[in-house]
């Protein structure tokens, strides 16, 4: 199998298999010249590195593929819904915090510039007790929430209850936290029937944080309302 064939077996199968090692192609080529030829396809443009040994094909833009960030690793390994930020992440992702750690500007969606600081790795939530190493990423395992699968709750949906677990412990200001997380209920960024049939399954904690936002929202309703 030469390069060009690698290439045309990779596009064929990309609706059903997105990630590439060696291995794959075992009966075919001896492993080194595999991954010689894998990693010339980085080359080339057609595909990412994913994680050691491994590759990922992704939709083509004009100057190549971009390289993943940790989220979208974590949403290739565990499958998007289910999958969002925790702890401070969360708190950025929904814009409830300054994105600044120690002074220091933290970009949540590129964590993964030094891995070997832990304040700039990412922390995400992934629904599945399966451990998986993913380089710049910190995750915590949500495997005894399975609702917010079954719910297909988004990465911003994940994050909304990762707040509310936590009791808004990342949030610059809470009172404002309320509002903001309320404005996303209104405006639909969040839908509120999935997250509501979620929230049955999380903690007290969270559902007395939600609570505290329906009833700030059921105020400033009736604030909207008067005549003044």
């Amino acid at each position: 199998m030469n390069l060009i064939e690698m290439r045309d077996r990779i596009d064929k199968r990309v609706r059903r298999q997105r990630v590439w090692a060696a291995a794959d192609f075992s009966k075919r080529l001896p492993a080194d010249v595999a991954e010689a030829q894998l990693e010339e396809l980085c080359d080339t443009g057609d595909l990412v590195p994913f994680r050691p040994g491994q590759y990922y094909r992704g939709r083509k833009l004009k100057d190549g593929m971009r390289l993943l960030g940790p989220m979208e690793v974590a949403q290739v390994l565990y499958g998007k819904p289910g999958v969002g930020f925790t702890g401070f992440e969360a708190a950025v992702n929904l814009g409830i915090t300054r994105p600044y750690v120690d002074g220091k500007f933290h970009d949540y969606e590129l964590g993964y510039f030094d891995a070997s600081d832990p304040k700039c790795r990412l922390h995400i939530a992934v629904p599945s007790a399966t451990v998986e190493d993913i380089p710049g990423a910190v995750l915590t395992h949500r495997d005894d929430l399975p609702f917010r699968v079954s719910e297909g709750l988004n990465e911003v949906e994940v994050s909304f209850l990762e707040t509310l677990a936590n009791g808004f412990a990342y949030a610059d200001d809470e009172v404002r936290a309320w509002w903001r997380l309320g404005a996303t209920l209104t405006d639909g960024v969040v839908r509120r029937d999935r997250l509501e049939r979620a929230l049955e399954h999380e903690s007290n904690i969270s559902r007395t944080a939600y609570a505290e936002i329906l009833h700030h929202l059921e105020e400033k309703a009736k604030w909207d309302a008067m005549e003044w």
